[in-house]
């Protein structure tokens, strides 16, 4: 049974009784502050990210207050990179160009598209689509990490999404969606287990189980348009703001049996702007639960904001700046999480030659040198790591 569509149709008849109003997931042009907060996490201008690489995401529309994501199949790479006057990446089928103008206030306009070779794209290619919200584009906002086009006119709010390439996770997350929570009658869900959960920047990372194999299930992660302004107090002190999100799981009807796990991925920063709207902060912490709407189970996991969204432990963060403030190594110097014995770990590569690499616990502590040294195999003291460490990812390398 399709709970999903189910829950969408219901919201938009609630919505249309309820009115169309402005949401700061879509800002008018008018709206946008081009400024950046102390945090550096504001939106900034075109010509401080000049050169960078950006790769879309999918196609937003926010109807009321309902916000969907059309997302790029896998399979098209489409790229946008600003130059000082021209805009220029790959789309499915061939690279493509424009000159563009922008203005302090987030106006933006694509114009003067280079000459392309005529070359037939296959069905199902996003080209066409892309190019019609590229040379409609009306304004833009963007973060170190996430840049949107707004584009189109009209009451429905479009935007092309892209991430930053070399800021992205492993597996680019579809954007947490808000509702007014208040307006939805919640159904349970397909069947599912969440298996894991964690937060790493403004990304949160699940780790989920069901049963199918033969059709793609569809993951939705529902959060409220609705914050409360104050947090949890504990001892007396303000601490997080408490939210729960809802995760929904549409199998499309798959009847196979196979048991099937994954990791699937979101993006919290629409959840992170509308809770600094509200508090009017720019930096916290957000008790963040996730409902499976399934099971019952509810899996909590404080999502810090402010520093970019940085998660990660005091002692980690403090390592990676000073790293930063030294030149930078060839290669890249990087930070892994693994599990490993049962416990969270992180490792990080030998930068070079006869040097041993270290691995921490979660506290900082050194656990051993895994590789490296002269040998090349470490100092012995954990010979079994590189062999038996597990659910691998990149937590930061070097951007410069």
């Amino acid at each position: 049974m399709n709970h999903l569509k189910t829950v969408f149709a219901l919201l938009f008849v609630l919505f249309a009784v309820q009115g169309c109003r402005n949401s700061t997931i879509y800002p008018d042009q008018n709206d946008i502050d081009l400024k950046d907060d102390a945090n550096g996490e504001g939106t900034v201008d075109i010509n401080d990210i000049l050169g960078a690489e950006w790769k879309l995401v999918g196609f937003q529309q926010q109807t009321g207050n309902a916000l969907q994501l059309d997302k790029v199949p896998d399979t098209q790479d489409f790229t946008l990179t600003f130059g000082s006057g021209d805009a220029s990446g790959m789309a499915d089928c061939k690279g493509y160009a424009y000159q563009y103008s922008h203005d302090d206030k987030g106006n933006i306009s694509f114009f003067n598209p280079a000459p392309q070779i005529a070359l037939a794209c296959p069905p199902g290619s996003y080209d066409a689509a892309y190019y019609s919200a590229m040379e409609s584009a009306t304004s833009y906002k963007a973060t170190n990490a996430t840049l949107y086009i707004y584009y189109g006119g009209g009451n429905q709010a479009r935007a092309l999404y892209f991430v930053r390439k070399d800021q992205q996770h492993t597996s680019v997350g579809v954007p947490i969606v808000l509702y007014q929570m208040e307006l939805v009658r919640l159904a349970k869900s397909d069947p599912y287990k969440i298996l894991d959960v964690s937060v790493t920047g403004d990304q949160l990372d699940l780790k989920v189980q069901y049963a199918g194999g033969c059709k793609t299930h569809d993951f939705t992660l529902m959060g409220p348009l609705t914050i409360p302004v104050n947090g949890l107090i504990i001892n007396g002190q303000v601490t997080e703001t408490p939210i729960t999100a809802f995760l929904y799981h549409d199998a499309n009807g798959d009847a196979c049996e196979a048991l099937v796990t994954e990791d699937r991925h979101f993006d919290l920063t629409p959840l992170k702007e509308r809770w600094k709207e509200v508090t009017g902060k720019t930096d916290g912490t957000v008790s963040l639960s996730i409902d499976d709407l399934h099971t019952g189970v509810v899996w909590t996991i404080s999502y810090r904001i402010g520093n970019g969204g940085s998660n990660l432990p005091n002692w980690l963060a403090d390592s990676i700046a000073a790293i930063s403030s030294r030149p930078v190594a060839n290669p890249a110097e990087s930070i892994w999480q693994y599990t490993y014995k049962g416990e969270i770990v992180y490792y990080r590569p030998a930068i070079c030659c006869d040097f041993f690499s270290d691995l921490y616990d979660k506290d900082g502590n050194i656990l051993c040198h895994p590789d490296g040294g002269i040998a090349g195999t470490g100092d012995g003291q954990c010979p079994d790591f590189i062999a038996t460490k597990s659910n691998a990812k990149l937590i930061w390398k070097d951007p410069r």
